[in-house]
């Protein structure tokens, strides 16, 4: 999420320089300084979810003049919200881990790194795994749902089925730092 939030800022300030009408500018400039903190937030691991909620109801209950400039922004921001609404919106556990997989997949392909295995099982406390293929080397990430402990593991050079933990966080609410969990799959696969 944290990458969508940065390209939503990116493109509304692309947009005030582009923008001719100061009353838009001045939204604009109060929705940026809104987002900003929620972006800090997020790279820090926080959940935002209350934050995502409140901008959206400012963005819906504001309008532009000459929306033209923020278009690229502002179809960027609803396409966030209404994915995030989608994959959270019964508030389960499962759709907020459903979420978080779906992000890591996402973003690990700036590792770069291949999907080879993806397991979601509630029966064991709806806990997962992602497998990947990073240089050659496999690397697994692991939520252990009754322990509440994000993992990400490295493949014994030989062993099938033995892995070796590289780093771990825990995290009872399925909140970590996407840089961080990045960060420990480039760091394994070297």
């Amino acid at each position: 999420m944290m990458w969508e939030l940065a390209r939503v800022i990116e493109l509304l300030a692309a947009g005030l320089a582009r923008s001719t009408r100061p009353e838009d500018r001045a939204l604009v400039e109060r929705y940026l300084a809104e987002l900003a903190p929620t972006l800090a937030r997020c790279l820090a691991g926080k959940d935002v979810t209350n934050e995502l909620e409140t901008f959206e109801r400012l963005v819906s209950n504001s309008w532009l003049v000459d929306p033209e400039p923020f278009q690229g922004g502002l179809a960027t921001w609803h396409s966030l919200f209404a994915a995030r609404q989608g994959l959270e919106g019964s508030g389960s556990a499962t759709s907020s881990v459903l979420s978080q997989i779906l992000l890591l997949v996402e973003h690990a392909g700036t590792v770069p790194a291949e999907v080879r295995e993806l397991a979601y099982t509630p029966e064991t406390f709806g806990s997962w795994f992602v497998r990947l293929r990073c240089r050659g080397t496999s690397v697994r990430v692991v939520w252990d749902g009754r322990e509440g402990v994000l993992r990400v593991e490295r493949q014994r050079a030989g062993g099938v089925g033995d892995w070796n933990t590289q780093r771990s966080w825990a995290s009872e609410r399925h909140v970590w730092a996407e840089s961080e969990v990045i960060a420990a799959i480039r760091e394994a696969a070297d």
